[in-house]
């Protein structure tokens, strides 16, 4: 399936200045110059309700169609009926998409927001954290169990990740699939190019500390097979792709790498503030100025193109079982 982006990506961006701008959403909280859901406030730690977070939604859509080759989902799925998008975020990308590629499926999502569906007669969305115990009664008492849920981006915005991937398995119907992506919070270098100072790697030394204070887990990506598992699935499946921070990669020799990071670099500029604001502001002890300078300097140092960062983006399929004696 074909997929346009709206995004200029080559746009020039004042992140300084974007990051003092509010917006007028009513039902949204204003705080440290970003705004944050006030569904469930105080949840999930990151800014996610204004024009920067919504710039950022979109380009992490646009991430996963140029890794998966314009595909929504990895999973051995062909016949849907009813499909759950969890954390579906401000816009409702994915599931927008899922609606038009299947008709005739019953497409759900839920989040702290709630998107215009823009006429989709198979499209819903709820107001409700995945954090929740979820109500589905309305969609499952009319179309079944779920054949296929799907997240990602989930990263530290839950306490008990057990508990919500036993919620997958329970509405997942027996047979029914699985996906989630998400990307390993922290830079690596496999070639030594960086810089011994680098304000991006200071960056990601903060995880650590935030998530002793915190009590969340940053890197969900690298113990969600294990979760999965754990929580009864079978053929779970685990896909890696290597994504550069930036387009370091020679394009001549690596056209998908140098685009991937030309992608990443753009989701690194207009998230890495309203990941970490909130977090440090109320666990490190630092000032709002403190965390935008932190942050400034970052996204100026990846500009640069001269550190080979990247993160491995980590995709999970798995099926529930048919039965508890048959899972084939």
């Amino acid at each position: 399936m074909e997929q346009q982006s709206r995004d200029s990506l080559d746009e020039d961006v004042d992140y300084r200045s974007a990051w003092s701008l509010a917006s007028t959403h009513t039902d949204l909280v204003y705080e440290y110059g970003r705004r944050f859901p006030n569904y469930r406030y105080g949840s999930q730690p990151f800014a996610r309700g204004d024009e920067l977070a919504s710039r950022n939604e979109r380009v992490l859509h646009l991430l996963m169609l140029h890794l998966y080759d314009n595909k929504l989902y990895t999973a051995p799925i062909e016949d849907l009926r009813n499909v759950l998008d969890v954390r579906c975020g401000m816009h409702g990308l994915w599931a927008r998409n899922m609606a038009d590629l299947f008709p005739e499926a019953q497409v759900t999502g839920f989040d702290q927001f709630i998107p215009d569906t823009e006429g989709r007669e198979n499209l819903s969305f709820i107001l409700q954290s995945y954090n929740d115990s979820w109500i589905l009664d309305e969609i499952t008492e009319v179309h079944g169990k779920l054949d296929f849920v799907y997240a990602r981006g989930l990263m530290a915005g839950s306490q008990n990740y057990p508990e919500f991937y036993k919620q997958c398995f329970e509405h997942l119907k027996p047979g029914g699939y699985l996906e989630e992506t998400e990307v390993v919070p922290y830079c690596s270098c496999d070639d030594g190019v960086y810089r011994e100072d680098s304000a991006v790697r200071a960056v990601c030394n903060l995880r650590p500390a935030l998530e002793r204070a915190m009590g969340r887990d940053y890197n969900l990506a690298t113990n969600m097979k294990r979760l999965i598992e754990e929580a009864g699935f079978v053929e779970v499946q685990e896909r890696i792709d290597k994504v550069p921070w930036s387009p370091w990669p020679n394009p001549a020799t690596d056209l998908k790498g140098h685009e991937s990071g030309r992608i990443f670099q753009r989701y690194y500029e207009s998230g890495i503030q309203g990941w970490i604001l909130q977090p440090c502001i109320r666990h490190m002890n630092m000032t709002a100025d403190q965390v935008n300078d932190m942050c400034e300097k970052a996204i100026n140092e990846l500009a640069q193109l001269d550190e080979h960062w990247y993160s491995p983006c980590i995709t999970i399929t798995a099926r529930k079982p048919f039965s508890n004696t048959n899972q084939t």
